[in-house]
């Protein structure tokens, strides 16, 4: 067997589309495909035997309008994400390498389930989130008069039914959490088989760089970090609730406190907070978060929505960086208050938080190994691996049973 295609939705692959790769990569050469942008030179990891993106000019702009939006009054955003040209190439693709298995990466690649699935290869669906209740909460939350939110309302109830779908038509669904997989089987009932493949990341990857004594660098001053895509509107909800909330009551316990707000799409509002305000940082997309981990006393996390697993929770962790997060920030991983994390869902917590853990380092010291221990054992390469390779045997051996007619 050769597993391969793996499609993320917008070109380079994120952190859980990567790990999955390489999951597959310990099973056969694979080939990757993304829908726009990223870099056209493949990595330098052996087993990507194609590594392209779709030659569409107009894709990557109208995935661009997509994310985001509510001002869809037919269809969903999911539809710009469709390209007959795509259909073609992946058909081209199928043609010359002959892969066994198809991942598709995230729910808005449902188009492409039929189409690849008359190719006569099984497809999995690797859904990061179950985005059907996840829309109609948000829709609920979201700010905006009455016909904004019914819009949104009636946008989420057309997700439930293309999640319903298209659950129903992959071959397998892949999760991040034993919780997804629960919510998954009481919102939708009946869906392919569903599988455990947790967020994971390379552990070592995120050590911060060394000091002259060898130990890592730290903060000379109290900086808490965030780092996230902040156009997906439960990061920005966070950012501002940081900045509105939760910087003055800090500074009234630590003035010299900064916050570092780490990743693309910052909004206009903390970018206007930054401009007036030399404690507040607003990055932009970086390269890479570990070094900001690794020089941040804590992470500040407060999520109020979501689904999923967090994987800025867990680069933290595996930076060792102590967290202060909601309970909802959580959600899905298998944490212990207190020992892994320490909660705060109020801005007066995560201030107390932030500032009990600045002066007392011995203890914020005990919290991150203890979390970074955790990472290791459960979120790490090597367990997505395991978790990749054990899903895929499971659908080869339903394969194999229903093309015998149910004997095994």
């Amino acid at each position: 067997m050769v597993p391969s295609l793996p499609l993320p939705p917008r070109g380079g692959a994120d952190l859980r589309n990567w790990e999955n790769v390489k999951g597959l990569l310990s099973l056969g050469p694979v080939a990757v495909f993304g829908l726009a942008g990223g870099s056209e030179e493949p990595p330098a990891q052996a087993g990507i035997e194609v590594w392209r993106t779709s030659r569409d000019p107009a894709l990557g702009r109208r995935i661009e309008l997509a994310i985001g939006s509510s001002e869809w009054p037919e269809g969903h955003p999911s539809d710009a994400y469709y390209s007959p040209e795509v259909v073609r190439e992946l058909e081209e693709i199928v043609r010359t390498f002959e892969p066994d298995l198809v991942v598709l990466e995230v729910l808005w690649t449902h188009h492409y389930i039929d189409p690849l699935a008359k190719q006569g290869m099984p497809i999995v669906l690797d859904a990061h989130n179950v985005e059907g209740p996840l829309a109609i909460d948000m829709a609920a939350a979201a700010p905006g008069g009455r016909e904004a939110r019914l819009r949104r309302a009636s946008l989420a109830e057309r997700l439930v039914k293309i999640e319903s779908a298209a659950f129903e038509r992959a071959d397998q669904i892949w999760v991040p959490s034993e919780r997804d997989a629960q919510l998954t089987a009481y919102r939708y009932g009946t869906t392919a088989p569903i599988e455990v493949v947790p967020n994971a990341l390379d552990v070592d990857s995120y050590a911060g760089p060394p000091a002259g004594d060898g130990e890592p660098l730290r903060a000379t001053d109290p900086t808490v970090v965030l780092t996230a895509r902040f156009g997906y509107p439960p990061n920005a909800i966070a950012a501002r609730f940081l900045v509105e909330e939760v910087l003055p009551r800090l500074w009234e316990r630590l003035p010299s406190a900064r916050l570092q707000l780490v990743g693309s799409d910052p909004t206009g509002f903390v970018r206007a907070a930054a401009a007036k305000e030399p404690r507040i940082e607003v990055t932009g997309p970086v390269p890479e978060v570990a070094p900001f981990l690794a020089r941040a006393f804590a992470v500040a996390v407060p999520l109020f929505q979501g689904g999923g697993t967090r994987l800025k929770v867990l680069e933290a962790f595996a930076a060792g960086t102590p967290v202060v997060a909601t309970r909802k920030a959580v959600e899905g991983l298998d944490l212990m208050e207190g020992t892994h994390f320490v909660v705060a869902e109020s801005a007066d917590e995560f201030a107390a938080a932030l500032e009990a853990l600045w002066t007392d380092q011995a203890r914020a010291t005990e919290i991150a190994a203890r979390a970074r221990r955790l990472v290791r054992e459960r979120y790490s390469r090597e367990v997505v691996c395991r978790c990749v390779a054990s899903a895929i045997r499971r659908l080869e051996a339903s394969a194999r049973v229903s093309v015998s007619g149910g004997q095994a």
